[in-house]
């Protein structure tokens, strides 16, 4: 890279820049020459920026203007000039999702290439309104025409597509796929990230929101239906049997659910009373847990049967009621991940990985790729060994070697945005770039279309063309 390819702008010291790309930045010695924030976040941005020896330009948005679905004229003309006397090329944009549009957008008419936080775009009531579910497609094809107009790459940081355990599953069921000609024929995705929420909390976190009517298909979600949706384009590669069209149903859990389910186990848990809400105040929230199955078919054959559960509401390590100053990664997160893959009678490849702790309490050993453990990421791979050859069953448990060399945390997917970003800033083709995020994208708008659909108190299927 060239000095003039560190000419970088950050849009929203958030959580995720400070725990990744702040870091990734750092060890590549480029440094922020502008960072954009909302007024409200000047004093913490100025802290931190003090604390890490950060200097650079500062623009703050006036908190009025940011649930705006585009930027102001006003903030546009300042931060047009800031851009210039930077001579500012990359964007790396990691605001509230509500925001995305409005920079992605304004940075790739400058001809500045973007890294982008998922999802791609929130739209507000997404879970209630068909038309707000179907903006998030028309936003979507909006941003990827002004890069392909613009010639300005924007990629989307979707890690698990940079993911060493993944890319080599995908590698191998390719191979399967075009030697045999049989196409995937099932995947089931299950996700749990213990996002545990007290019920004010509900109302008033902005991170991981859920009272902007959205939920957990936005949150952590998206990497989930991308994951599937960037393994299932390799039946593309069988042109008799590329899907043509998919059906789509949908089933959601509310967080008033998991007031129900708890309901006075918070005295017994806590061995205090919790501050309540009335339900009424619960109406406005989007999905805490999401179910789906989708079909993809050509034409009346179904080509693949597909299971995504996403849950925020399951296993947690939270155990106090007040919330955590690290709400990202310091209030009981942990992450569940399971997939199961079928390619017909011949071949079935499953992930299993499981943490029992937090990033915050990780102290590396060997352990850590252990069930339990942050690092734990085992591929199971079953083959009809008669037909196809190979062993019956193979046990692969990926391992990061990298991390006994690193001084702080540094796991599979902390390594895949890593690679991810590193791609991006030598500019080069990115697995992530926005065209190829078109299936993740439209699988995404049509849920939240049958979750709209349910609440009008209709059935949530759709059926929607490829």
């Amino acid at each position: 890279m060239t000095s003039d390819d560190k000419n970088l702008v950050i849009a929203g010291l958030g959580p995720h820049t400070k725990r990744i790309y702040i870091q990734i930045l750092k060890s590549l010695d480029i440094y922020p020459k502008l960072i954009i924030d909302i007024e409200s976040a000047r004093d913490s941005v100025k802290k931190f920026l003090r604390t890490h020896h950060i200097n650079c330009d500062l623009y703050f948005v006036p908190d009025k203007n940011k649930d705006l679905r585009r930027l102001s004229e006003v903030d546009k003309c300042n931060i047009l000039n800031l851009l210039n006397k930077n001579r500012i090329n990359k964007a790396i944009i990691s605001t509230e999702p509500k925001a995305h549009v409005a920079y992605a957008e304004f940075f790739l008419q400058q001809k500045i290439t973007v890294l982008m936080d998922k999802p791609v775009t929130a739209i507000k009531n997404a879970c209630f309104e068909d038309k707000s579910a179907q903006l998030i497609y028309k936003e979507y094809k909006h941003l990827r025409d002004l890069s392909i107009v613009n010639d300005a790459p924007l990629v989307i940081q979707s890690q698990r597509r940079y993911h060493s355990g993944y890319i080599f599953i995908r590698e191998l069921i390719k191979d399967n796929l075009l030697k045999y000609g049989v196409p995937i024929t099932h995947i089931d995705i299950y996700h749990c990230d213990g996002q545990w929420n007290m019920p004010t909390e509900y109302l008033t976190r902005e991170n991981h929101s859920f009272h902007h009517g959205y939920g957990k298909v936005f949150h952590s979600g998206y990497h989930f239906i991308d994951l599937m949706s960037w393994i299932l384009t390799l039946n593309n590669l069988l042109p008799d049997k590329k899907p043509n069209c998919f059906t789509a149903i949908h089933k959601t859990i509310k967080p008033q659910d998991q007031l129900f389910h708890l309901n006075d186990s918070y005295v017994s848990l806590f061995g205090k009373e919790i501050p309540k809400l009335h339900q009424d105040n619960f109406n406005i929230m989007g999905e805490l847990d999401s179910y789906s199955i989708l079909q993809f078919k050509r034409n009346e054959r179904v080509v693949t049967t597909a299971n995504l559960n996403l849950l925020h509401s399951g296993f947690s390590r939270r155990a106090w009621p007040e919330l955590a100053n690290d709400v990202y990664k310091g209030n009981g997160r942990v992450r569940h991940e399971r997939v199961n893959i079928q390619i017909g009678p011949i071949f079935n490849i499953q992930v299993h990985s499981y943490q029992s702790y937090e990033i915050k309490d990780s102290v590396y050993s060997k352990k850590e790729t252990e069930p339990g453990g942050l690092d734990h990421f085992d591929i199971y791979i079953f083959r009809n060994s008669e037909l196809i050859g190979g062993k019956p069953f193979e046990k692969i448990r990926v391992s990061n070697k990298n991390r006994l060399n690193r001084k702080t945390h540094m796991g599979h997917n902390e390594e895949a945005r890593e690679k991810c970003t590193v791609d991006w800033l030598q500019g080069n083709d990115s697995e992530n770039d926005v065209l190829k995020h078109k299936l993740s994208n439209l699988i995404l708008s049509t849920l939240y279309r049958c979750s709209a659909k349910e609440s009008a108190g209709k059935f949530p299927q759709i059926e929607v063309s490829l």
